[in-house]
């Protein structure tokens, strides 16, 4: 059985993945706005961000695709063997992996603006790497998120 240290310290690592995965967007964020001022490149900037905006759509549903699959195939085994004690515990780690897989994604995107900004200069590139920061401050874990994926989950409160 996990207990409630064990699951604290799960999230907290899992907020040092996040912190990190956010202090390197800001960092490579900063020193893109300093490069890309002296960028003049712009003859790439309409097809660049072409392909960000494509890949940024398409990011969007494919996260919500794998949440959606990953949260059914462990809600179906839950229907199959109803839960007979706590399982927030055991369902930490799908949590973790949904919140990287969603956190690398928005990352992912938000890197590539900034790369864009970097080549071009274009100012419209800056919107990704906003956007990825908001979206990586709200894939922080915490305890509530938890405790909501549990109850979507299984139908039982966690402790």
């Amino acid at each position: 059985m996990h207990t409630n240290e064990d699951i604290e310290r799960a999230l907290t690592t899992l907020r040092v993945i996040i912190g990190a995965m956010l202090a390197g967007m800001i960092a490579f964020g900063a020193v893109a706005v300093v490069l890309g001022r002296q960028a003049d490149d712009t003859t790439l900037a309409t097809p660049l961000l072409v392909v960000l905006i494509v890949l940024s759509l398409g990011a969007v549903p494919t996260f919500v695709i794998t949440r959606a699959v990953l949260r059914n195939r462990v809600r179906h085994s839950y229907e199959l063997r109803p839960p007979t004690e706590d399982q927030t515990g055991k369902l930490v780690p799908i949590l973790m992996t949904l919140t990287i897989i969603g956190a690398a994604m928005a990352e992912g995107v938000g890197l590539f603006g900034l790369v864009i900004y970097v080549i071009t200069g274009t100012v419209w590139a800056l919107i990704a790497p906003v956007v990825a920061i908001l979206a990586l401050v709200l894939q922080l874990p915490s305890r509530d998120k938890l405790n909501r994926f549990v109850a979507d989950v299984t139908g039982q409160h966690s402790l």
